[in-house]
């Protein structure tokens, strides 16, 4: 039976699937295989399921492990994740797997859904079928600078495609804070215009009180208040641009309201920003 799809103009089934969707993912645990897979630089867990289906979890970093970042604290990374899915769930783009917050053999983390076939972007054969100028891309950048990802990487393994050229947004623990903003930067959208859907879906989520202060919820056991209010300015901020124009300029794009005169983009931004 086809999965009933959520209603996005219906805050309260919208939060239904959302719990649903998690208990695809509260199944019989049967193996455990340890190993860095795909995304990130950090030990990484492949978990097994009764039925066939698997997993990856990230667990909370111990106090011992090496900081791998300097602005992020590594005791958040998992939170981040989950984070970042909720999101892009409530935008209904469908670029991060479901991510959920799990206990597993006494660890808390984030378990995130694997998904078969999937490879890395730019190291398989798919990339001469998705040329960088795929408006596919617009929904990723758009997404990574609501969430500030500061490590999507120009050609990591932190961007996977299936066989169907569906694109998966992966490994997205530095997210939210203060840092650079580094998103995809191989994306040559320059003189295009944001796709009307991805410019509908913004607005709906920024004009739906209830979805906003449903995600809020959500986000507070996650973020910061500062980092959530910071995440809503940058939703109203697009909003308000595209009132105006469908495009983007490199100089439209700030943390937060408090960081308006901060330039907070990586020093060759103007080399590859990817708008007009």
């Amino acid at each position: 039976m086809m999965k009933e799809k959520p209603n996005f103009k219906n805050p309260d089934s919208f939060c239904q699937q959302i719990a649903g969707d998690e208990q695809l993912l509260d199944k019989e645990i049967v193996d455990i295989k340890e190993g860095k897979y795909i995304g990130g630089i950090s030990t990484n867990y492949q978990i097994i399921f009764i039925d066939g289906s698997s997993a990856i979890f990230k667990p909370k970093p111990e106090k011992d492990e090496l900081d791998l970042h300097r602005i992020t604290p590594k005791e958040t990374y998992f939170k981040r994740e989950r984070a970042a899915y909720l999101v892009d769930h409530f935008l209904g783009f469908d670029l991060i797997p479901l991510t959920i917050i799990k206990k597993v053999s006494s660890k808390i983390g984030s378990l995130q859904k694997f998904i078969p076939k999937a490879v890395p972007l730019f190291d398989s054969s798919y990339q001469q079928y998705l040329p960088t100028s795929n408006m596919k891309f617009y929904k990723l950048w758009l997404l990574d600078y609501l969430i500030w990802n500061a490590d999507r990487k120009r050609k990591g393994n932190n961007l996977l495609t299936d066989p169907n050229l569906k694109i998966y947004a992966i490994d997205n623990s530095l997210t939210f804070t203060q840092d650079i903003l580094s998103p995809y930067t191989e994306f040559k959208g320059s003189g295009y215009s944001v796709p009307a859907e991805d410019k509908e879906k913004i607005n709906q989520l920024a004009q739906s009180i209830d979805k906003r202060n449903k995600l809020t919820k959500l986000l507070k056991e996650l973020l910061s208040s500062k980092e959530i209010k910071a995440l809503f300015y940058r939703l109203d901020h697009l909003v308000e641009i595209f009132k105006n124009r469908d495009f983007l300029n490199k100089e439209d794009l700030f943390y937060g309201e408090e960081c308006e005169e901060k330039d907070m983009r990586r020093p060759d931004t103007y080399g590859w920003f990817p708008f007009p």
